[in-house]
This record gives C-alpha cells, structure tokens and sequence, in this order.
C-alpha cells in the first residue's frame, strides 16, 4: 500500500452550497447538498447571493475554471461545478466565523460527467477535481479579473478561495494510518482552540477541523480521496 499526500484545509461550519453550469448551453443554477435553490426558494440566501454578484457575477469564476482546465477537455454533456461552504453571521452559530458577514468560501471545483444512476441509488458519474494549486490560480486570476488583485485584503464579491487561508501538508502510510492519529488530534485541537480562517478577518473563537484531500498523483485516481477530522 503507498504513502499518500494529503492537503489539509479548515472545515468550515456554514451550509454546503454549489453552483453548476453547463458549458454548452451556458445555464448556471444554485444547489444545496441535497436540491436545487433558487432565490424564491433558498438555502440561507445563497441563491440569491449568487443572483445579486456584480459584472458578469459567478460566470466570471466559471469561464477562468474552464480556462484553467481547457475548455476543449471539457466535453458535450459535461458539467462545471464550484462547491463551497456558505458562511457567516446568521448561518450556524457557536464558531469564529459566525461572526463574519456572511461569505462564499469555495472548496472544490470539478468537471463532472454524468452517468446512470445504479438500482441503490449511487450516482455513476465521474468527477475530474481540481488539485489545490488549480484553486488558487484560478482564484487567483479571478480577483485580479475584478480587479481586487491577489494581495489585496479587500474583496467585494465575497468569495474567497480556502486556499486562501491556513492549510497543512502530511504524509499517510496507508499500511500504517495509526501512525498518523496523534498528529491529526492534535493539528485539529489547534484549530478548535482558534480558527484560522476567523483570525484571518480579525475575530478569535473555535473552529471545527480539519478536511484532508488526497493530492498524490499516481496510477489510480486518488483525488477522490476525502476525510475529516473535527
């Protein structure tokens, strides 16, 4: 069994919210974890977030993710969708940033091809993630698109990337993930103790975890590759 790299990033405690779009056709909708919202019919207002961007909104963020990918790897049928945690005041309570106005903090963008639901109920489809560094430089060129530029502190949109923020790198012995447990206790009581995206607007209070991402590249997809630890 290998050794696997993980990318460790703050888990937020908002609402799972996403957006998809449909590169061929252009149509854009807003999901929850389990339906699609709209702002009529909403997820803590996050469709309405969504509806309310300034400029050309949400597909600005669209159109550098497809960039970034190739918009000819994507293909007729093919999805595009950004995935982030809504959060802030109002949101859930009891944590650092639920003292922040409230913020769409993307976590996850992929490329999803859709495929025959199995009699379970288990979706067939594929899923290409972005690695963490493709999050950061679109996220990147997306604030220098608005104008924000990457080292500015300012951003009106309210959309940040959690890249942005403190993040850990280890190594997992597959064989021997025991080997890893103390050390994941105790990164996660740090950020218990004090969030690090909270400190990163200027407000001290708990944070919930920790999410790891598998990021070695290797034979097998490995991508897929997600726990938490809160």
């Amino acid at each position: 069994l290998p050794t696997l790299t993980f990318n460790g990033s703050v888990k937020l405690h908002g609402t799972n919210s996403g957006v998809v779009k449909d590169p061929r056709t252009g149509e854009i909708w807003c999901q929850s974890r389990e339906q699609i919202i709209t702002p009529e019919k909403d997820n803590a207002g996050f469709a309405r977030f969504i509806s309310e961007l300034p400029g050309r909104g949400i597909d600005t963020y669209f159109n550098i993710a497809a960039g970034a990918f190739g918009m000819n790897n994507i293909q007729p049928g093919e999805l595009l969708c950004i995935y982030g945690e809504w959060c802030g005041q109002g949101i859930q309570k009891g944590v650092a940033i639920s003292q922040i106005p409230k913020c769409f903090v993307i976590f996850g963008i992929k490329v999803y091809t859709p495929g025959e639901v199995t009699e379970d109920g288990q979706d067939g489809g594929t899923s290409r993630w972005f690695s963490p560094e493709m999050l950061t430089i679109v996220h990147n060129r997306y604030l220098i698109e608005i104008g924000e530029g990457i080292l500015s502190d300012v951003n009106s949109t309210r959309i940040f990337s959690i890249q942005k923020f403190k993040t850990w790198t280890i190594d997992i012995d597959s064989a021997h993930p025991e080997l890893i447990q103390n050390q994941l206790v105790e990164l996660t009581d740090e950020v218990e103790k004090r969030c690090p995206v909270g400190d990163a607007f200027g407000v001290e209070g708990i944070g919930e975890g920790i999410v790891w991402r598998c990021v070695s590249d290797i034979a097998f997809n490995t991508h897929g590759l997600i726990f938490k630890v809160k």
